[in-house]
């Protein structure tokens, strides 16, 4: 939950030269044996994210890593 952060930036003179950009950054841990694996694209073959905030949910964005 990033409300509280997002208010707060939102609310500073600074952030109004970048309206709604930011960069999010989401590790994943991977369990097993990944050893027969080349890539971890080869693993991960595509990323869904959906934004929620307090006017609603986003439409899913989809991205393929190969």
């Amino acid at each position: 939950n990033v409300d509280q952060s997002f208010a707060t930036w939102y609310q500073t003179q600074a952030s109004q030269a970048f309206g709604s950009l930011f960069t999010v950054t989401i590790p994943f841990t991977i369990d097993g044996d990944i050893t027969k694996v080349n890539t971890l694209v080869e693993t991960i073959q595509s990323v869904s994210v959906t934004m929620t905030n307090r006017q609603g949910v986003s439409a899913a964005r989809s991205v393929d890593l190969k």
